[in-house]
């Protein structure tokens, strides 16, 4: 009896002592609440999983709050935009599901909602106050208006093209679309009331992959990736030049670089920062550009450059498995974090997209 007493004594104090860690584990994750105070965020996705994480960290990089969305793909091919205090990403799903979602997400708040974008499988987004703007080629190219209040939507179609950009500026949506076969580029500026082409301007012998347009003042300037030579094999060749695009004139000025494959520009005081990525091979450098005597310089940072984004004087670097930040004028390594694939439920979620509170 002392033995059978013993025995159950035994599994009684160890199922106790497993409910106590439980109980801790518990409250240690409910009590990780929002906290609209985080500076960086980080979006982790798996092909296999339908289903996305957000991770939020202090200005000491330090995890502070998870966000697990049931829905996958959040943010995997058009990055994310902040608009009015609020993170608006692309969900585009997985390996084995398509959706047709945008996330808004309160970054104040915490709280969310799905808006439905009417069209899956989408190239790039805008917005503003009224509408969303999304591109997709499936196998037609349709930009589409969607009303933010009525849901209402409105197309227009291409065909043969496919939508590298698209960008509201001043109360226009431009768009660059372009095709490798027959090789053709071209800027499409659009009235977003009627979503009726106002101009379009050919941008066929500067490239063929125009990406990552910015806004400074009247002016657009985009990145000249690569061109398609017009050959059996249509093979890709280089490009090392900027493009700046005056809105009021339609003048299209040229900025020859000393590196090619340029893909990312940030504006950072009289600069512009600019990333170099062949499609597949990320660079491990940027180009400075000054923008009032033109002189550039590049600069090899510590480890491959995937995005940019800033954040005041600080340059915050997405490489394949880290995140680095840097000083924007000295380009200084200043921190680094890890960004660890994450093993929830048999499947790996990896780093794909991030954002920064301004």
């Amino acid at each position: 009896m002392s033995q059978l007493f013993k025995k159950y004594r035994f599994y009684a104090i160890a199922s106790i002592f497993l409910l106590l860690v439980c109980g801790v584990f518990f409250n240690k994750k409910s009590s990780l609440r929002f906290d609209p105070n985080f500076r960086l965020g980080v979006i982790f996705n798996s092909s296999a999983s339908d289903k996305s994480y957000i991770r939020f960290y202090d200005d000491e990089l330090k995890l502070i709050y998870e966000k697990k969305l049931n829905i996958g793909g959040v943010g995997t091919y058009c990055n994310t935009k902040i608009y009015n205090g609020k993170l608006y990403a692309l969900m585009q799903g997985t390996d084995y599901t398509a959706h047709h979602y945008m996330l808004e997400y309160d970054l104040n708040t915490g709280e969310y909602n799905i808006l439905d974008i009417k069209q899956p499988f989408v190239l790039n987004f805008d917005l503003n106050d009224d509408y969303i703007f999304v591109a997709n080629a499936t196998p037609q190219t349709n930009i589409i208006k969607i009303d933010r209040k009525s849901g209402e939507s409105d197309t227009i179609s291409f065909e043969k093209l496919i939508p590298s950009s698209i960008i509201m500026h001043d109360n226009q949506l431009y768009s660059v679309l372009g095709n490798s076969c027959p090789p053709v580029s071209k800027l499409y500026k659009i009235n977003p009331s009627d979503m009726k082409v106002v101009d379009k301007i050919n941008l066929t012998d500067k490239a063929n992959y125009q990406k990552n347009l910015i806004c400074i003042d009247d002016e657009i300037y985009f990145c000249n990736n690569h061109k398609y030579l017009n050959t059996e094999h249509y093979a890709v060749v280089p490009c090392n030049t900027l493009t700046k695009f005056n809105t009021r004139t339609n003048e299209l000025t040229d900025i020859k670089l000393e590196h090619d494959y340029p893909f990312q520009i940030l504006h950072y005081k009289d600069k512009l920062i600019i990333s170099h990525c062949d499609a597949g091979d990320i660079g491990d450098g940027v180009t400075v550009y000054n923008l009032k005597d033109g002189t550039q310089e590049y600069i090899e940072l510590e480890n491959k450059v995937d995005r940019m984004d800033l954040y005041k004087d600080k340059i915050f670097v997405k490489t394949q498995s880290k995140m680095d930040i840097y000083n924007a004028d000295t380009f200084e390594l200043i921190d680094t974090l890890k960004l660890e694939k994450l093993n929830k439920f048999g499947a790996r979620f990896g780093a794909t997209a991030f954002f920064i509170k301004p």
